[in-house]
């Protein structure tokens, strides 16, 4: 309910500009659903890992209550995505519409294995609100690695044509990603255009998701069998536990 209201509100916010100044055309639209779609970026990848990390842990397995989140957000979020491709909208290509979805599934799923990992490592008391913190910082250095990494050689960079059909340090965030698959490129006939390497990209992420969860739950499931009461010591053979 909560992510709903959150979708709402940052749909109404981002069209009221448009309604004040009286804006209908999809031209000026345009503006106002890049930044629709990056609040709904920031949501997914930022907003519900911290408030996930902030909140005591559910009692269910990390893995599960990680994914049943997913489907919670990720379905509303094709809701505000999918329609963009209207002609009364942002009237965008179905295939930037597409690999947009794709490209924010794929970095959501990617965050929820990180928010398993911070999860199980934090705790279910959370009695260690440092290891809270430090999360909650990786997190933020999760989707702003790449663009913080690129500034120095964009601001010396004087070679790159603006008409560049493919910005590889836009797709390392799932923020500066929608910049990149929705920005204009009226050169080719079209509002905006994906090309391969686009779709390489959010592959890629897509893949680091996939080997993040594996690695998860081959580790998850090592440590669930160490805890167990009659798991071996370190060094000797396990014992049950006697009843006194």
């Amino acid at each position: 309910m909560l992510w709903t209201i959150f979708l709402a509100l940052s749909t109404m916010s981002c069209l009221a500009s448009l309604a004040a100044h009286g804006a209908t055309s999809y031209e000026s639209y345009r503006p106002a659903a890049r930044s629709l779609l990056t609040i709904v970026a920031v949501g997914l990848t930022v907003l519900w890992p911290m408030v996930r990390l902030s909140q005591t842990a559910s009692r269910s397995r990390v893995g599960t209550w990680v994914w049943k989140d997913l489907v919670v957000l990720l379905l509303p979020a094709q809701a505000v995505i999918w329609p963009q491709a209207f002609f009364f909208l942002a009237k965008w290509p179905i295939g930037v519409i597409g690999c947009v979805a794709a490209m924010l599934t794929a970095w959501s799923i990617l965050a929820g294995a990180l928010l398993a990992w911070a999860s199980t490592l934090v705790g279910r008391e959370g009695a260690d609100q440092s290891r809270r913190a430090l999360s909650m910082v990786l997190m933020l250095g999760f989707v702003s690695a790449g663009p913080l990494l690129s500034l120095p050689s964009r601001m010396y960079a004087t070679t790159r044509p603006p008409s560049a059909a493919f910005d590889a340090w836009a797709m390392t965030s799932p923020i500066t990603a929608v910049f990149e698959l929705t920005r204009d490129r009226f050169w080719t006939g079209q509002p905006a255009g994906v090309v391969s390497e686009h779709w390489w990209a959010v592959m890629i992420v897509a893949s680091l998701a996939t080997v993040a969860w594996i690695t998860f739950g081959f580790w998850s499931q090592g440590r669930s069998e160490r805890d167990r009461p009659d798991a071996p010591a370190a060094g000797g053979k396990g014992v049950r536990p006697q009843n006194i």
